[in-house]
């Protein structure tokens, strides 16, 4: 009886265990990986954040930028009113700062990428105003560097270095392509020096009218130059032009180059065709002036648009790196879908890991190569969106995975 009785305990003790180990097993919050794997991932608003709070009172466009330091603050820029405002994690507006102009402290046009030393907001500017200021997360300016060329894309790594490209534009043509030299620029803020590497070329497109305007489609069909930080502090660049990403130190020291398994797309006549048509749709958004506007919808629509494109379609939009390290990369699809984006995803080696959906159902989510729109912490993507209905603000989203 007495062994009957033991090996009863026995046996409930050892269900407990298995309940509790099991327990503790679900309890482990997925990783982003297991996130990516499922397939997709749809848009559903954490309704929680930042409730009641007035969006149109800011107004945020499209192609602002954010960032999330480690303290879960979330940093969202504003290109028109030319500062940075300050939300806590729950969707709080703690502060706002920067103010146009030139000064220590001032910006124009400003927008975030990352985060220097995980210490200071990494804040460029208006490319031809060849400035980057750097803030602290409560707003207080640290430095304004003054840059050797115009500056794209700035890019906060590792001890004290900041990296952005510029581009030399050559040729100029009534109607066609420009020719740009790319350089990627490494700033050590510590020992204030700057230096350069070449890389390589990229072409734009543009179409000349009155001999005072400049219209060039938007986005780039020829390609762009992205830059972004390794979780480890390296830079990430590419030309989407190529299959091909490159690492490289904050010494400008190539770390290693790594190919995309992504297959090229060729570039259809009706494809052409189609986007010119939005060209001409989208100018009313560009240019005010209702003379200018008609005569810039006539230039486009008398012109060879296939100077806008290359032989095939870029190979990506955009590149966003999470906060566990993986790189995201947002391919370039001939798709009629626009509520859906295509990525996927390699580890910090270059290793090909997934493909995953993003559906944005009935919001719009730009992807830009020159703003980041989109932030995927563990525990939620941030995203600047805008809905279908065209009344409805801009904002600053939170989204549960």
């Amino acid at each position: 009886m007495k062994k009957k009785q033991e090996k009863k305990i026995i046996f409930l003790l050892t269900v407990l265990m298995f309940l509790v180990e099991d327990k503790a097993i679900s309890s482990v919050p997925e990783s982003l990986i297991d996130i990516y794997k499922r397939g997709t991932i749809q848009i559903v608003p954490d309704r929680a954040f930042s409730e009641g709070f007035d969006w149109q009172s800011l107004f945020i466009e499209n192609n602002d930028s954010i960032a999330v330091g480690q303290n879960g603050d979330v940093f969202l820029t504003n290109r028109r009113n030319h500062c940075i405002y300050r939300f806590s994690p729950d969707g709080s507006l703690l502060n706002s700062f920067g103010r146009h102009g030139q000064g220590p402290g001032d910006l124009i046009a400003p927008s975030i990428k990352s985060i220097l030393d995980n210490q200071y907001l990494t804040v460029d500017e208006y490319a031809e105003s060849r400035s980057i200021s750097l803030f602290d997360f409560s707003g207080k300016i640290k430095a304004k560097l003054r840059t050797q060329a115009n500056c794209f894309s700035a890019v906060g790594l590792m001890n004290g270095v900041v990296a952005y490209y510029s581009t030399a534009i050559e040729g100029k043509e009534t109607v066609g392509n420009i020719q740009n030299n790319v350089k990627l620029h490494f700033i050590d803020t510590i020992a204030g020096k700057e230096t350069n590497i070449a890389f390589g070329r990229l072409n734009s497109a543009y179409i000349r009218f009155l001999g005072s305007g400049v219209l060039t489609p938007s986005p780039s069909y020829l390609g762009d130059v992205i830059l972004n930080r390794m979780s480890d502090g390296n830079l990430l660049a590419g030309r989407s032009d190529s299959p091909e990403l490159h690492v490289f130190s904050p010494e400008g020291r190539l770390i290693k180059t790594f190919e995309l398994n992504i297959d090229p797309i060729p570039v259809s006549k009706q494809f052409i065709e189609k986007k010119k048509e939005l060209t001409i749709n989208n100018l009313q958004n560009q240019l005010r002036d209702k003379e200018l506007l008609k005569q810039a919808r006539r230039v486009i629509a008398e012109s060879d648009f296939s100077v806008c494109f290359a032989e095939y379609l870029p190979y990506y939009k955009t590149i966003v790196v999470d906060s566990e390290g993986n790189i995201l990369v947002f391919k370039w699809l001939n798709d009629e879908d626009n509520s859906k984006e295509t990525f996927q995803v390699y580890s910090s080696a270059g290793k090909y890991l997934c493909e995953a959906v993003l559906d944005k159902g009935d919001y719009e989510i730009e992807m830009s190569a020159y703003c980041q729109t989109l932030q995927f912490t563990s525990s939620a993507l941030y995203a600047i969106v805008s809905e279908a209905d065209d009344e409805a603000p801009v904002q600053l989203m939170k989204i549960l995975y």
